[in-house]
C-alpha cells in the first residue's frame, strides 16, 4: 500500500474549475465563432424546397448547439459525480456510495449537502445547472419525462410547439411530446459559466476537506 499523505483543500473540485474554464472558453472563443463563421445566415427568400437544394444552415448551428449543450452538461455531471464519490468515501468509507455512479440528479444534490455542509441550492448557479442537466437528458433521450419536467420548468426554450399541446402531453403521455428546443450562444455562455463557479464556490470552501496522495486506490475502486 502507498503512503498516506493528509492534504488540506479540496484540489478536485479546483482542477474541475481549470477544467470548467477551459472548456467554456473553447466554445466561446473557438468552436461557436468558427461555426458561425462557416454557416451564416441566409435570407428567407433564398431557401428553396426543391430536395435536391434545400438546406438551411441555421438548421446545423442549431444542432451543434444541443450537441454543445450536451458536452457541457455531460462533463460537469460525470466531474461532479467522481468528486461526490471521492467526498462520500473520504467521509464514510466505501459503505453506500457506489450508488451515487448511477443515483439521479435530485438524490446527488441531497448527498452533496450531506457530505459539504450546505445546500446544493444555496451555490451561485444552482439553477442553472439543474437547467444544463435537465437540458441534456431531454437533448439526448427525446420525447419523456425529462422533456415534460423541462417544459415545465424552464419552458423559455420550446419554439414552434403551441402551448396548450405541449402542456396536454406533458400531463398525458410524454412519450408522445413533439419539441423544438431554441438554444442561443447566451444560454450556452450562461450555463457553461455557472459550472465554472460552482468549481469555484466549493475549491474556495474546500479547507476542511481532508485529501490524501500517494494512497493505493485499488481497494478503494475495486
Amino acid at each position: 500500500m502507498g503512503q498516506w499523505t493528509p492534504m488540506e483543500g479540496d484540489y478536485a473540485a479546483l482542477r474541475n474549475g481549470l477544467d470548467a474554464r477551459d472548456l467554456v472558453r473553447s466554445i466561446n472563443e473557438i468552436v461557436l465563432p468558427a461555426l458561425e463563421a462557416a454557416l451564416p445566415p441566409i435570407d428567407s427568400a433564398q431557401i428553396t424546397f426543391d430536395p435536391e437544394q434545400f438546406h438551411v444552415p441555421q438548421t446545423v448551428l442549431a444542432t451543434m448547439r444541443e450537441s454543445l449543450v450536451i458536452a457541457l452538461g455531460s462533463t460537469f455531471e460525470k466531474a461532479f459525480r467522481s468528486w461526490l464519490y471521492d467526498c462520500a468515501f473520504h467521509a464514510d468509507g466505501e459503505q453506500g456510495n457506489r450508488a451515487i455512479r448511477a443515483e439521479p440528479w435530485d438524490s446527488l444534490k441531497r448527498r452533496f449537502a450531506s457530505v459539504r455542509g450546505f445546500d446544493f441550492a444555496d451555490l451561485p448557479g444552482a439553477r442553472d445547472l439543474d437547467c444544463l442537466v435537465l437540458l441534456g437528458n431531454a437533448l439526448r433521450h427525446g420525447a419523456g419525462k425529462s422533456v415534460a419536467r423541462l417544459f415545465q420548468e424552464f419552458p423559455q426554450f420550446f419554439a414552434d410547439d403551441p402551448p396548450g399541446s405541449m402542456a396536454y402531453f406533458v400531463e398525458t403521455d410524454p412519450e408522445l411530446l413533439d419539441f423544438h428546443l431554441k438554444i442561443i450562444t447566451a444560454d450556452l455562455d450562461r450555463l457553461g459559466r455557472a459550472a465554472v463557479d460552482f468549481w469555484d464556490f466549493v475549491a474556495e470552501r474546500g479547507e476542511d476537506v481532508v485529501w490524501f496522495r500517494g494512497a493505493d486506490t485499488r481497494a478503494r475502486n475495486g
